[in-house]
């Protein structure tokens, strides 16, 4: 088994994550600093330690929908002791995000202590629709929305498209559903900055076929038999 693989699996951090901290010299094995990625260990016979402290691997795979609040951090840990996605759970497992809700974004996130599940999740390969509530502070234009659907240059990025639906207009706020299946750094809220509107509230409702419901907010459920069926099928 390649180390980085066991050092995910066993809830270190995500794949890409735990390569940096192989390159960082924060690995050992047998007592020696490996730094090069790729290299293969036999867990039943090779010492692996982090910061010191052996690594074990919990074979119990577990995946929560979570409902992030508002103000809270998609990350596993925060060095100014801010409020983070673990604070929620149990500590009987290593957990941490698949992708990230910025801190002023509320809803669905996937949390799990199966970082090799975050790689591939997170892979631009796996095109997961991802769906959100959008609360504007005022109308798309039809040639703003044409654009966004179609893809286009948003400024800080290019996006290949979505699909935007109004839902409704209530006072000063237009409510709009947006799907996306790319998930760049706060790709929903740049997309309306780009067409010159500020989004007053922004929830992530839905990943491909897992969906919030009425999961109330800061709690958390594992995922059903079908999701789990879901999730296999499309990350082959």
């Amino acid at each position: 088994m390649r180390l980085q693989k066991y050092l995910a699996d066993a809830g270190i951090a995500s794949r890409r994550k735990v390569e940096v901290l192989i390159a960082d010299g924060k690995v050992t094995v047998n007592g020696e600093v490996v730094r090069e990625l790729g290299v293969k260990i036999d867990p039943l016979k090779d010492k692996v330690k982090y910061n010191g402290k052996i690594v074990l691997v919990d074979k119990r795979q577990v995946i929560y929908v979570f409902n992030k609040p508002l103000g809270v951090l998609s990350a596993a840990s925060d060095e100014r002791g801010r409020k983070v996605i673990p604070d929620y759970f149990p500590k009987d497992h290593r957990l941490f995000p698949v992708g990230r809700l910025d801190i002023n974004t509320e809803g669905l996130i996937l949390v799990t202590n199966d970082g090799e599940l975050t790689y591939r999740l997170t892979h631009p390969k796996y095109e997961i629709d991802k769906v959100y509530e959008v609360i504007a502070d005022g109308p798309l234009s039809y040639e703003k929305k044409n654009e966004l659907e179609r893809g286009c240059d948003i400024g800080p990025y290019e996006i290949s498209g979505s699909r935007i639906r109004l839902i409704k207009r209530e006072g000063n706020g237009y409510h709009y559903v947006v799907t996306i299946h790319e998930g760049k750094n706060r790709q929903v809220r740049q997309m309306f900055e780009y067409a010159g509107l500020h989004i007053k509230k922004l929830k992530r409702v839905a990943i491909g076929e897992i969906r919030l419901s009425n999961l109330p907010v800061g709690k958390h459920r594992e995922l059903s038999k079908a999701e789990r069926i879901y999730l296999k099928k499309v990350l082959r």
